[in-house]
């Protein structure tokens, strides 16, 4: 990355390169790997939910997307 802004770089419009560790992106970094765990615990506890409830919970999930979607789509008409 240095050859490549010493040769972009002129003595009139020097480039300055600052490639240093900053906190609050490693933060960042470590929240969004909390998250991403969180949304796939929360997923396979939705999963298992569904399957202890059976086949009711999910026609109740897609008797409610329909309903959804119809009323959705009768507003955009």
């Amino acid at each position: 990355m240095s050859a490549i802004a010493k040769a972009v770089s002129t003595p009139a419009h020097p480039l300055h390169l600052k490639a240093g560790l900053s906190t609050s992106g490693w933060l960042a970094v470590l929240l969004l790997f909390v998250l991403a765990h969180l949304f796939a615990q929360g997923a396979q506890m939705r999963e298992r939910l569904d399957v202890e409830r059976g086949k009711d919970a999910a026609s109740f999930g897609a008797i409610c997307e329909k309903i959804w979607f119809t009323s959705v789509s009768h507003r955009t008409h």
